[in-house]
């Protein structure tokens, strides 16, 4: 099923209600008018627990639940385990499920930070272990991607640099292949002959490198960008995994990590808010323009419904 624009080409967006932090639909939504309805709301990291990648996660939840009454039941990916918290949120028709990690226009899955570096996940597996871990596809709540990015579309230009960089380091590694391979076939019959022993090492050498650099091509194959939203992609693929009750929203602009506060009463925790920057974003919804601070908003107002 392909991503439905509305109003917008560049993005799935859909206007907000005349309230500026009105959700863009209130059913699922994080905040809005008229009385609230409980719900069960869960954060799904899609790293174990106690690993180097879901590491950043736990601080950021944390202040979650801090600001927000522990309204929130964070769960981590563990492998060949059902989730009592997913099982029981799919069985709730308000229940809301935040997937997390980090997310750029068009990219084909997930990152997360460890060290100075970042590592990259499959919206593939990253979908197939929120089922995997007990959420049923009979759900009918809504399943939010909650990254930078998530509901925007890459432009076709930022689509093509991306994947020239790619394209770029690809070919050097192919060409470093091909020179171990060319240092191989450049011995003689008669030299491999006096010199097997050291030569055999070498050549087991060779061939380490070789699967090194093509286990690196493959993964920069992997993340050649999509022509599609993260949530749009994430959406497809849970819909082919029989998800067709729930609604899917993704997030224009950069989420900030943790929540802050935008008003003077900052001590008290309902003042607290995700916030969305949209200034410099890429073909920003023109909706968005009747907005009273077009830059930074709530989070409900930059999310956007993937049909």
């Amino acid at each position: 099923m392909s991503e439905e624009r509305v109003q917008d080409p560049r993005s799935d967006y859909a206007p907000p209600a005349e309230k500026s932090d009105a959700p863009v639909e209130s059913s699922g939504g994080e905040s809005g008018g008229g009385a609230k309805e409980e719900k069960t709301r869960v954060v799904f990291v899609p790293w174990e627990r106690d690993s180097a990648q879901a590491a950043e996660w736990v601080t950021k939840n944390e202040q979650w639940n801090h600001r927000k009454a522990d309204k929130f039941e964070v769960v981590y990916y563990e492998p060949g385990v059902k989730s009592e918290v997913l099982e029981r949120v799919a069985a709730d028709p308000n229940g809301v499920v935040y997937i997390r990690g980090h997310g750029a226009p068009g990219s084909p899955g997930l990152e997360t930070r460890v060290g100075t570096k970042t590592e990259f996940l499959q919206m593939e597996d990253v979908c197939a272990r929120l089922a995997g871990m007990g959420l049923d596809s009979k759900f009918e709540g809504s399943v939010k991607f909650h990254s930078c990015y998530s509901g925007t579309v890459p432009t076709e230009a930022a689509l093509a640099e991306k994947n020239a960089t790619l394209d770029k380091a690809i070919n050097d590694r192919k060409n470093v292949i091909a020179d171990v391979h060319q240092r191989g076939n450049l011995k003689k019959p008669e030299v491999l002959a006096k010199l097997w022993k050291p030569l055999e090492a070498r050549r087991e050498n060779d061939r380490k490198e070789i699967q090194a650099y093509e286990q690196q091509i493959a993964e920069r194959e992997i993340k050649k960008r999509r022509e599609t939203s993260i949530a749009a992609a994430g959406a497809d693929l849970m819909r082919g995994m029989g998800f067709e009750s729930c609604k899917f929203y993704g997030y224009l602009g950069p989420i900030e990590s943790m929540y802050s506060a935008m008003d003077t009463n900052s001590a008290n925790p309902s003042d607290w808010h995700k916030y969305v920057d949209l200034e410099g974003l890429n073909d920003g919804p023109s909706a968005l323009a009747s907005q009273p601070n077009q830059h930074k908003v709530r989070a409900s107002v930059a999310r956007v419904r993937i049909r």
